[in-house]
């Protein structure tokens, strides 16, 4: 039985004035249930916490595990529970049942269950709600046709959106197999990102598969170095600091206005774009090199390294605080500017392709 990877492509879309609206209201519909369901689950949690702070007050309990073990802890809530209520809000909220498929809903109640499945196992934290303007999605699972000649695609209940191709068109294998969409907004862009699901290729006899191995090192000042002497990513970091400058002129700007007013929201806007254009360069630099490498060698072996320890602050305990604080800081910084693990996880799915 042959196995099966899923690719994603990203298109930015090309929005008319009365599909803009469309894309907002399914947005805002999505937006509107994760808060409404985080929100009727979060005031169990709210009392159980409620209950461990007053039997510390009250002295029941000497510790703060002790007052756990005596108060009962809310269960996980499962995507079952949540697709009920989404059920009786439907009934509730017209504008639920017009603006965004009932499919679209469901998958943001499987995504807002495996964040409290996370919470709850410890690897991660409380979900947060959703704020409009900031990163924003609905995943389209069925029901999407693309449409390459013409360069658009069908969603339900949006209808035919047109992308930018940019020239990078697909096989007609892999228009074939676009079974599913999500839709993204970030900022006052709207993106679509397809999935395709494929099969894996027969892996090369161990022979032949190594004819030209290459082995890479990360660093800060070059990002990304070859055994033979080649930099990737060195030019692109220049260009990431002249916009890191830019956005801390900005955010002092920022300060001495006063938040919510129209030049507030002006300078604030400005820095977002900032941030965007900072993350583009990454990925730009990162794909390119990424390509090129796969392009040129058969083999490719790269240093294992634990980021998250590498990054880690230097300052310290109040009893033992450490030194050199402000370095550490602008070090880490400047490591994490590169996106090291980025990097190689292009280079890793892109092999397999």
């Amino acid at each position: 039985m042959p196995e099966f990877m899923q690719l994603t492509c990203r298109r930015r879309l090309r929005i008319r004035k009365g599909m803009k609206h469309k894309l907002s209201c399914a947005l805002g519909a999505n937006r509107y249930l994760a808060d409404t369901l985080l929100h009727e689950t979060k005031e169990d949690w709210q009392d159980y916490l409620d209950e461990i702070e007053s039997r510390l007050i009250w002295g029941e309990a000497s510790s703060r595990q002790d007052a756990q073990a005596l108060c009962i802890k809310p269960h996980s809530p499962s995507c079952r529970s949540f697709c009920k209520r989404i059920t009786v809000l439907r009934r509730q909220e017209a504008f639920l049942n017009t603006d965004s498929p009932a499919q679209c809903q469901q998958q943001t109640a499987k995504r807002l269950a495996r964040s409290f499945e996370r919470f709850f196992a410890g690897k991660g934290g409380y979900p947060r709600f959703k704020r409009r303007g900031k990163y924003e999605s609905i995943r389209f699972p069925q029901f999407v046709q693309l449409d390459q000649e013409h360069e658009r695609i069908y969603l339900p209940k949006i209808g035919w959106v047109r992308y930018f191709a940019d020239g990078r068109g697909f096989s007609t294998e892999q228009a074939a197999q676009v079974h599913a969409a999500t839709l993204i907004r970030e900022r006052d862009e709207y993106c679509i990102a397809f999935e395709i699901r494929t099969a894996v290729p027969a892996q090369m006899p161990g022979a032949q598969a190594a004819q030209k191995c290459v082995g890479i090192d990360r660093g800060v000042v070059n990002p990304i170095m070859t055994s033979d002497g080649a930099v990737y990513g060195a030019e692109a970091q220049e260009r990431i600091k002249c916009a890191e400058e830019k956005i801390s002129r900005l955010q002092r700007s920022l300060k001495r206005r006063t938040k919510g007013s129209c030049s507030w929201r002006k300078v604030n806007d400005r820095i977002s774009r900032l941030h965007t254009k900072k993350k583009n360069i990454n990925h730009d630099w990162q794909h390119k090199s990424s390509t090129e490498l796969l392009q040129q060698y058969d083999s490719i072996t790269a240093e294992k390294l634990s980021i998250h320890r590498m990054t880690k602050s230097a300052g310290g305990t109040a009893e033992h605080p450490d030194t050199h604080v402000s370095a550490k800081s602008g070090l880490n910084r400047s490591l994490l500017r590169t996106c090291p693990a980025e990097f190689i996880r292009k280079v890793e799915y892109k092999a397999k392709l």
